[in-house]
């Protein structure tokens, strides 16, 4: 049975915080296997939408140093000249690195190599592929807006257009009209959930395909583009399959792959759960500093009382010791 393969927009997104000549092999595979690879106008739109915003991101911490300020005894030591020339010569490399930048937001068809190979993909215009001028767009589109309306998977709950639900009929179409399995790379949570090392597709989603396009037909979901590679005869170095691990581990990858809704979900539960300590810290507090004035109180207490109970202990003392003098006196008398 054929295979094809559907990429998600973010898959291509995260060419941009791929490092080194992984990211080129990586462009390189799927341009390889680019007839077996299901392409929407949809995902273009979306990759030509957030490309700059993907750029911005990875460029945050490219800026330029100041000189190093160092006490004035030592301002005239051969260190500091040496440091501040670096400094300048370091610059001189981000000023021309930042030139570079700026050429790949202008002029992407240029300077871009992301955007050049993807291009290719973009342009291809096969009969797997889905673009403005093909034939079931019209049937497609209405599918897919009553699928949003619906409420059906793939969606997010805060999703203000159907674009997913346009990719998934889509794959559903071609997977039935060319008898084909399906391998569907995404990282977003439109599609399933991920635990482990493991993908799983939404359970609708499952029913849907099997009953649509048919029950010996394969659907799988995968966050790593590494892994369906394998699946395709596409040679995979342990260097990309490390890169791709490192970008799925990192902080941007699980605030960009949330929606909005279940990042406010789960702030909100560490923000209940913070209030809920501090609520139990402030109520051990008062306890501690109830038992502490309480301890003080007694403490305060014996101090005042400890004079008159000296005094008190004392006198019985003296008044005892007169008693035993009167004792012996009397047996004296007696005795004489």
């Amino acid at each position: 049975m054929p295979k094809l393969l559907f990429v998600d927009t973010n898959i291509y997104l995260d060419f941009y915080r791929i490092r080194g000549d992984v990211k080129i092999s990586f462009l390189t595979n799927i341009d390889g296997i680019k007839s077996q690879v299901i392409v929407t106008d949809q995902v273009e739109m979306e990759y030509k939408k957030n490309r700059q915003n993907a750029i911005f991101e990875s460029m945050g911490n490219l800026k330029t140093f100041n000189s190093i300020s160092v006490p004035g005894i030592l301002s005239q030591d051969e260190s500091v000249k040496s440091i501040n020339g670096s400094v300048k010569d370091i610059n001189k490399s981000i000023n021309k690195l930042m030139k570079k930048y700026n050429e790949i937001i202008e002029q992407p068809y240029k300077h871009d190599p992301v955007f050049i190979s993807l291009e290719k993909l973009f342009t291809k215009k096969s009969d797997i592929d889905l673009f403005r001028k093909s034939e079931d767009r019209y049937m497609i589109r209405e599918l897919a807006e009553k699928r949003y309306n619906l409420g059906y998977p793939p969606r997010k709950n805060d999703d203000t257009s159907y674009g997913d639900a346009i990719n998934w009929e889509w794959i559903t179409h071609i997977a039935k009209l060319k008898k084909a399995d399906i391998w569907i790379v995404s990282r977003d949570r439109d599609y399933g959930y991920q635990y482990s090392d493991k993908s799983f597709l939404n359970d609708w989603l499952v029913q849907e395909f099997k009953e649509r396009v048919g029950k010996k037909n394969k659907i799988i979901l995968t966050q790593k583009l590494s892994e369906a590679l394998k699946e395709f005869k596409i040679a995979v170095t342990e260097e990309e399959v490390k890169e791709e691990e490192r970008i799925i581990e990192t902080p941007t990858f699980i605030t960009s792959n949330y929606s909005k809704d279940e990042i406010d979900k789960y702030a909100m539960l560490a923000k209940n759960e913070l209030a809920r300590y501090s609520k139990l810290y402030e109520n051990e507090a008062v306890k501690y500093l109830d038992w502490s004035n309480k301890v003080n109180s007694a403490i305060e207490k014996h101090r005042r009382e400890f004079p008159n109970i000296l005094a008190n202990a004392t006198s019985a003392a003296i008044n005892q010791s007169n008693e035993v003098v009167k004792i012996l006196d009397s047996v004296k008398k007696n005795h004489k």
